[in-house]
Formats: structure tokens, C-alpha cells, sequence
């Protein structure tokens, strides 16, 4: 492989591993992308079938540049299935949904996300009109989300660590 012009010598190790799966941290600026890349190249050029690579990082622009540097390369670095960490974790999710008895429609809400739920639903159940001032957003999404976590009924948490929003 021509990479020796491109990779300096810890690169070139990390490119050329052989045993096993590979964990590659280093910082900005560092040639991650670089090295991926020409591994990815590697491994497929060793007669690694590319459809048995699997390729995340945490960002869907790193992912899609690492795979499209080592496609210009060669096309079947195409077929690596790579994205980010979370669609990843979504994409099996969704396959295994029925064995893990949810939907494959279920939706992940963010925590803004939640936030803003939780808010339209409070006014258009008209608890912000009163005079007491009623929790804010940011607040509605702490309880529910600490009475998921904790497997407590929301009354129960309240009266635990919201005591002075009982009354709403």
C-alpha cells in the first residue's frame, strides 16, 4: 500500500494490526480520519470481506468522511457498515424490536426534546394560567426522567426531592 508517504510510524501500526478489532483514540488534528481510512483500505486489500467491517464515531461527519476517502479509494469500502454510535445502537434496536417487545416505530426523544413535550402538554392543560407559579420545563423533564430512572411513582419522587411542587 503506497501509505507510507501519508502515515507516521504509530499510524501505520495502527493501519497494518492484524489481531483482532482495534481502538483508535487520539486527539484533533491527530490523522484519525487518515488512519481509518487507510485501515479500512487495508483490511478490505487482506481480503477482509467489507461487509464485516463495522466503522462508528461519534460524529455522522467524521463517519461519512472516513467511509467516502476510502470509497474514492476503492469502491468496496462502500459496503462497510459504519455511522455513528447512536444510529447504530437505533438501527439494532429497531431490528430486535419485537424480541425486545417494543415497536420499531418507537421514537428517542433528546432532552430537549422531552422538555418541549412536557411543556406543550402542561399549557394546553392550562397549568401555567394559575397563579402559582407551576414548574418550568427543564424542571418537568428532571421528575419524569428521575421517576423513570429511579422506578418511583412521580408523586412519590415529589414528595421525596420536590416537596414544594406537590400542590401543583
Amino acid at each position: 500500500m503506497e501509505q507510507s508517504n501519508f502515515l507516521n510510524r504509530e499510524q501505520t501500526q495502527a493501519v497494518e494490526h492484524r489481531n483482532g478489532p482495534l481502538l483508535v483514540i487520539a486527539g484533533a488534528g491527530s490523522g484519525k480520519t487518515r488512519v481509518i481510512e487507510y485501515r479500512v483500505l487495508n483490511l478490505i486489500l487482506n481480503q477482509i470481506d467489507p461487509t464485516s467491517i463495522l466503522l462508528l464515531t461519534f460524529t455522522r461527519k467524521a463517519s461519512g468522511e472516513m467511509l467516502s476517502r476510502a470509497a474514492k479509494r476503492d469502491p468496496r469500502s462502500a459496503m462497510v457498515e459504519g455511522g455513528t454510535f447512536h444510529a447504530f445502537a437505533v438501527k439494532l434496536l429497531r431490528k430486535h424490536a419485537p424480541a425486545l417487545g417494543i415497536s420499531k416505530s418507537f421514537m428517542i426523544l433528546d432532552t430537549s426534546d422531552s422538555q418541549e413535550a412536557l411543556h406543550r402538554t402542561a399549557t394546553k392543560m392550562g397549568f401555567y394560567e394559575g397563579e402559582n407559579r407551576f414548574p418550568q420545563k427543564s424542571t418537568l423533564q428532571k421528575i419524569t426522567s428521575a421517576a423513570t430512572n429511579k422506578k418511583k411513582p412521580v408523586l412519590q419522587l415529589l414528595e421525596e426531592d420536590y416537596p414544594h411542587f406537590i400542590e401543583h
